[in-house]
């Protein structure tokens, strides 16, 4: 991904980055610049990682300015506000507000031009965690279902920012945010760490959609989706069909579907899945004096070979394989 970052009308050139795919020889940590200009200071920590790039940036600003630039590439940058304001905005149409202590997530694709507006006498913080293609698809690949949502969105190949408005971060992101920076000081295991993190930070991402999704949701129907899932947890080994746990929730059909999918991120069916497997999860790491039939049993299967069949569509190995990793 190429990154340019210039002042004006002058075209005078600020920042020029090329950020790619590094052996892990080339790894670093901390290593800092200092960039001063007629408008003010800007000082960077960066720590580069093979497909990551964490970048620090403090400023303190003179004057009002428009910093212009292009970056060209796919990537995704989760961006924080620590301190100050910033308003940034990509092809003169997706704009991303940035009030203190809020962050949002941008995915780029392509050639992009952005402007950056700074304000005089802001003596400004922000932190960028920039990702590559490959080290998203990774977590895609072992998350899906924590991904689903983002990755329709990124795999159309549009440039777009994640939240409308910019979100939240509270004092637990604050810690993770610095545990990143200061992850230096556990050694080789660092590059693992950081990565463990990031996760940490999109899961909150997603989660905080996720509450926003569900906050949009009318009380009265709300109510009518959580008895529908405690009426598909309370009846796993014959479960109703849609139409049944429709009527039961008291509710149409096509709204049961619609909402139950908004909530739980997961359809009717699917949540059913993920329950059914998370119970035959339990039991075979507990009920060592059940065998594999009767754990199918006891979770809705009535044949054991299509219990088997989804277990190791879930986890990846069959259930007896699954079963001595915990005895």
């Amino acid at each position: 991904m190429t990154y340019i970052m210039q002042y004006g009308e002058s075209g005078e050139i600020i920042r020029g980055e090329y950020f790619q795919p590094q052996d892990k020889k080339e790894e670093y940590f901390g290593k800092k610049k200092n960039i001063k200009a007629h408008f003010g200071n800007l000082k960077l920590k960066e720590t580069r990682l093979p497909d990551i790039c964490i970048s620090n940036c403090q400023y303190n600003i003179l004057k009002d300015i428009k910093l212009t630039g292009e970056t060209r590439g796919e990537i995704l940058c989760l961006t924080f506000m620590k301190k100050g304001h910033s308003s940034l905005s990509y092809n003169q149409k997706d704009i991303c507000q940035l009030n203190e202590k809020t962050f949002n997530l941008i995915c780029l694709s392509g050639k992009n031009n952005y402007s950056l507006d700074l304000k005089k006498g802001r003596k400004s913080e922000a932190m960028d965690i920039i990702l590559s293609k490959a080290f998203f698809q990774k977590l895609v690949n072992r998350y899906p279902k924590i991904f689903e949502q983002l990755t329709q969105r990124y795999e159309s190949k549009q440039t777009f920012i994640f939240h409308k408005n910019a979100i939240s971060f509270d004092q637990d992101i604050q810690l993770i945010l610095q545990q990143i920076n200061e992850a230096d000081l556990i050694g080789n295991t660092a590059p693992i760490y950081i990565e463990a993190k990031i996760l940490e930070l999109f899961s909150s991402l997603l989660k905080k959609e996720n509450e926003k999704i569900r906050n949009n949701i009318p009380v009265n129907i709300k109510d009518k989706i959580q008895e529908a899932k405690y009426i598909l947890e309370n009846s796993y080994l014959n479960p109703p069909g849609i139409h049944e746990l429709a009527l039961q929730a008291g509710i149409c059909d096509t709204a049961l579907k619609h909402y139950f999918k908004k909530m739980f991120n997961n359809t009717v069916y699917g949540y059913l899945f993920e329950f059914r497997m998370n119970k035959a999860s339990h039991l075979l790491k507990t009920e060592e004096n059940l065998n594999i039939a009767e754990i199918a049993e006891q979770t809705g299967y009535e044949h054991q070979t299509h219990f088997c069949t989804a277990f190791k569509r879930k986890f990846g190995i069959t259930p007896l394989e699954y079963r001595k990793r915990y005895e």
